[in-house]
Formats: structure tokens, C-alpha cells, sequence
């Protein structure tokens, strides 16, 4: 996978990338502070580059719907490789996040040890270094969600082949680790776009509630007025 300038991102090591930052926060000895600051920054970066690449595939697009703008996004090229297992990404990208966020509000983990021979201007400088690398998650997990929805036009068009292969969206992996993994539930704290956490938070209701349990004989439609309602609220928080 190339940018038009040359540039490229090995699926691999992009992978491995999350991971080491997960690493990093739950403070393995092999982790040194200039190697994670190094690897946050890195990340930071390539996030950056997969932003500049797909927003104006992605305008031009709806526009023209051309779905090969996408297709050939360095996103969708990313998220399609075989050397990663897609699903596992997605949950290391949550994990990553929610260790670095538990970390930033928490004022102990925040003292930085200077002593030895750790360099004191990447001390200093790594607690900013994680709340970028949290908010760089957090982006990435926001334009897979956007890639998701493309595809979804793309596909009731009839613009996908088989060569696009079969993806599970984003927002599904999502809703299933919060639901089985209660280390994932504070994820719902750092997902900070409204729109997108309220559509999150209705499909879980819609999901994982009955609907018997809400709309009963005594109020009949009461659990399609509720959905009404908060698809409303979806798009008042645009």
C-alpha cells in the first residue's frame, strides 16, 4: 500500500503498532520510555496519513459514486489485508485506548520516574504523548465507522464484487466486546463523537433488549415511539 507520495503502510506492523502502545501502558519492563514515545508518535502519524487519504476519497465519492475511490483507500486497503485478523485489531485498538484513558485519570500513573538514566524530556513529554495516541484511536476507530457506512451505500447500490470480500462493521465488534468484555464498558467514555455514540448506544438497546420487555399491552408502540425519539436526537447532534 502506497500514498501517492510514497509512502506506505505495512499491515503487520501497523498491527504490531497498537499493541506495543497497549504494552506500553500496562507497563511491561520491555517497554522504555523512548521506544513508547517513539511508537505513540509513529502512530499518531500514520493515523494522520489514513485521515489526508480517505476524507476527500470519501467526498468524492458520495459525489460521484465511484466506489474504487474507496476501494483503493489506504484504509480499506489496510483493513482488507490478510497478513491481520481484522477483528483482533479492533479489539486491540479498544484495549489500547481504554488502558490509556484509565491511565490519564489516574494522578499516581501520572508521576514520571526521572531517575537513572531515563531521559527527562521524553518523561515529561509522554503523558501528552498518550492522550494524543488515545485521541489518534479514537480517530481511527471514527474513520473505519465512516469506511463502514461507504461500503454500506456502495453495497445497496451493487457497486461491491466479490473482490471487496465480507467485513463485519466496526460498530458490531464494538457493541460485542463491550457486551462479553467489562474492561471495555469505560470505551463508552472515550468515544467522544455524539452522533456516533448515540447511534452506538441505540443499536446496543436495540440489540441486547427485548423488545417484549419494553413495549408491553399497556403501552403498545412504546418501544418504536422510544427508537423514533432517539433517532431524532441522532440527528439533531449532527
Amino acid at each position: 500500500m502506497s500514498t501517492d507520495s510514497g509512502r506506505s503502510i505495512n499491515p503487520l506492523d501497523f498491527h504490531s503498532l497498537v499493541q506495543t502502545i497497549g504494552e506500553v501502558v500496562e507497563k511491561k519492563p520491555e517497554a522504555s520510555n523512548i521506544k513508547a514515545f517513539r511508537n505513540m508518535l509513529l502512530f499518531q502519524y500514520l493515523v494522520n496519513v489514513l485521515e489526508r487519504d480517505m476524507l476527500p476519497r470519501n467526498g468524492a465519492y458520495k459525489e460521484s459514486m465511484n466506489w474504487n475511490l474507496m476501494r483503493e483507500s489506504l484504509l480499506n486497503m489496510l483493513l482488507g489485508s490478510r497478513k491481520i485478523v481484522y477483528k483482533t485489531l479492533i479489539k486491540d485498538c479498544m484495549s489500547a485506548a481504554c488502558y490509556l484513558y484509565q491511565e490519564m485519570n489516574c494522578t499516581p500513573s501520572m508521576t514520571m520516574d526521572h531517575s537513572g538514566s531515563c531521559n527527562v524530556a521524553v518523561a515529561m513529554a509522554l503523558p501528552e504523548a498518550k492522550q494524543c495516541a488515545c485521541v489518534s484511536l479514537n480517530k481511527l476507530l471514527l474513520l473505519i465507522i465512516e469506511l463502514d457506512s461507504s461500503r454500506n451505500l456502495a453495497d445497496s447500490q451493487g457497486l461491491t464484487t466479490r473482490s471487496d470480500g465480507v467485513r463485519t462493521p466496526v460498530s458490531e465488534i464494538i457493541l460485542d466486546e463491550i457486551t462479553y468484555n467489562t474492561d471495555a464498558l469505560s470505551f463508552f467514555q472515550i468515544f467522544d463523537e455524539p452522533e456516533q455514540k448515540l447511534k452506538l448506544i441505540v443499536h446496543y438497546l436495540q440489540k441486547y433488549i427485548p423488545k417484549k420487555e419494553i413495549d408491553d399491552s399497556e403501552n403498545p408502540g412504546l418501544w418504536d415511539n422510544f427508537f423514533q425519539g432517539t433517532n431524532f436526537c441522532s440527528h439533531k447532534v449532527k
